[in-house]
């Protein structure tokens, strides 16, 4: 069933930095490191050994980590969303408010942005970060310094989304309902569909493929709109509240709703292709080759479906209720269980390896914030841990 159009918005100016090249006022770059930070290196087990007690160390010289060997963690404050891996880089947004980039092999800090509120997850395009915040706006800052580039206000609504990479611009839907987009070098606003407060959010994470964005709102539409002009292609209605970041492959946009439903939908038409059901809302599903990983947030368990059909193909289960999910080469990362990252095979679920984080401040802290690289996967949520994919 097609959704009522959005309707178009006028584009609004960014501020930039003053002369002096300092930045505006509530963004404060720091570049020098926490002396909070806490360093650990692995022991030929999967246990943690400190290596400084409240002050710096450096990681001994060796040979290359096994596979599930922590490498590294980061206290901070609780994850705002999944770390973002660019270059030899990992962008880490924080509660209450700030963004951080640091060295992917050793988790030393490189730069801190305070934004005032909990960042979105970054998009990084051409040497500027882009991001969210909750508090309302983008900011855009220098990828190698962290130095403000452009900050654009959205008004009172805050932005949860984290920005996407369309051309030049980074497009991102807000929670006054309207979805912009904005060049990445200079933040100017290129082009901004929908009405402020007329009662559709945007939580989701937008996606864009072949020139398509696929943006679900709070009202269970999926929008397919034009990544370069924003002109809506088509919209599909759910039988949701609220719809999840889109998995998006050749065959098919695969949408999770908040009443347990997942979708896949022709991405050219809309059209739906096949339909299935979990037994709890579906968190953000994840595109894996002919894969499609379906989180179960209240059957606690990882199901893995044929994107053609639907059909299983294994699941694995959790101790967690919120499956976050995290792909490299051919595995897949969860939590198992609060603290405990599990590397399992993507051709049929296979555990490979667990790894038990320490440095969790409470026994009910849970993995919420997953990124993976080819060498690498960063997970946590009131530290940001490390662990080597393989050796």
């Amino acid at each position: 069933m097609n959704a009522r159009p959005l309707a178009a918005r006028p584009s609004r100016a960014a501020t930039t930095p003053n002369a002096s090249g300092t930045p505006q006022t509530g963004t404060r770059v720091t570049n020098t490191p926490s002396t909070t930070r806490r360093w650990f290196l692995a022991t030929a087990a999967l246990g943690l050994l400190a290596a400084g007690c409240g002050a710096e160390a450096e990681p001994e010289a060796g040979p290359e980590a096994e596979p599930g060997t922590p490498l590294w963690s980061l206290a901070r404050g609780p994850a705002t969303c999944p770390a973002v891996p660019v270059g030899d880089l990992l962008l880490v947004g924080r509660s209450p408010g700030a963004l951080h980039a640091v060295a992917a092999d050793t988790g030393e800090e490189r730069w801190q942005v305070e934004t005032g509120t909990g960042p979105s997850r970054p998009v990084v395009l051409d040497g500027t970060v882009v991001t969210g915040l909750r508090g309302g706006g983008l900011l855009g800052v220098d990828q190698a310094t962290g130095e403000e580039r452009w900050s654009l206000p959205t008004g009172e609504w805050g932005v949860v989304g984290g920005p996407v990479a369309a051309g030049g611009l980074a497009v991102v839907g807000g929670l006054d309902g309207v979805v912009r987009a904005v060049d990445a070098a200079t933040g100017e606003e290129r082009w901004a569909v929908g009405e402020p407060g007329a009662g559709r959010q945007y939580f989701a994470d937008p996606v864009v493929a072949e020139g398509t964005l696929y943006l679900g709102d709070s009202r269970g539409t999926l929008h397919a709109l034009d990544a370069a002009t924003g002109e809506e292609r088509w919209a599909v209605e759910t039988d949701g509240t609220t719809v999840s970041t889109a998995a998006v492959t050749a065959e098919a946009v695969c949408v999770g709703t908040s009443r347990g439903a997942l979708h896949a939908l022709d991405p050219a038409t809309g059209e739906e292709r096949w339909a299935a059901s979990v037994s709890g809302a579906v968190v953000n599903p994840v595109a894996a080759g002919d894969l499609l990983l379906v989180p179960d947030s209240r059957g606690k368990r990882l199901r893995a479906l044929d994107v053609a059909d639907g059909a299983q193909r294994w699941e694995a289960t959790s101790a967690v209720e919120v499956l976050p999910v995290a792909v490299a080469d051919d595995a897949v990362y969860f939590p198992a269980e609060p603290g405990v990252l599990v590397c399992a095979a993507l051709a049929d679920g296979a555990t490979r390896w667990e790894c038990a984080l320490g440095g969790f401040d409470a026994p009910g802290d849970t993995l919420l914030a997953l990124a993976a690289t080819p060498g690498l996967v960063v997970a946590g949520t009131d530290l940001a841990a490390a662990v080597a994919v393989r050796g």
